[in-house]
């Protein structure tokens, strides 16, 4: 009897999501992946230094954590722009998103937000793997396929 119960809900629970319209979907993908970009910045600060925040940038790495998993002055300089060029480029993607009528190929700028966040990955995964540099590959990750999902489907829609 519970288990029917679960099926039924389920059920209206799948019906409800492939109802919802495409371009509010997407619009809460584009938010998903600012928060995954942003956990992945402050997780790669968080390892460089420990008394870098949001309003005092590292300028050098100089945790013991930094030295141990590789991130060096270089390394952390290559994500930062990777990563602040993949927040500018999701930045334009949800303006762009707000002009986007179904019919029409999907923003370019998704394509830059997959660019950049591929580049940050690729950055991180030359580091010397431990938990920090896990979570901000796998944030990478997930971002990058929130926005291959957006671009599908604003293709399909």
């Amino acid at each position: 009897m519970t288990f029917r119960w679960l099926a039924v809900l389920l059920a209206g629970s799948l019906s409800a999501c492939a109802s919802m319209p495409v371009k509010k979907q997407a619009a809460e993908k584009l938010t998903d992946t600012a928060q995954l970009l942003t956990a992945a910045r402050e997780t790669e600060l968080r390892l460089c230094s420990s008394t870098a925040d949001a309003t005092r940038p590292a300028t050098r790495c100089d945790s013991p954590q930094a030295a141990a998993a590789g991130l060096t002055d270089a390394r952390h300089q290559a994500l930062e722009r990777a990563l602040t060029a993949a927040l500018d480029a999701h930045s334009k993607a949800v303006a762009a998103l707000e002009a986007w009528k179904a019919g029409e190929p999907p923003p370019p700028s998704l394509h830059e937000v997959v660019v950049s966040a591929e580049a940050a990955l690729v950055a991180a995964q030359d580091l010397t793997p431990d938990a920090s540099v896990s979570m901000i590959a796998d944030s990478l990750r997930r971002a990058i396929d929130a926005v291959a999902s957006v671009q599908g489907a604003l293709t399909a829609g």
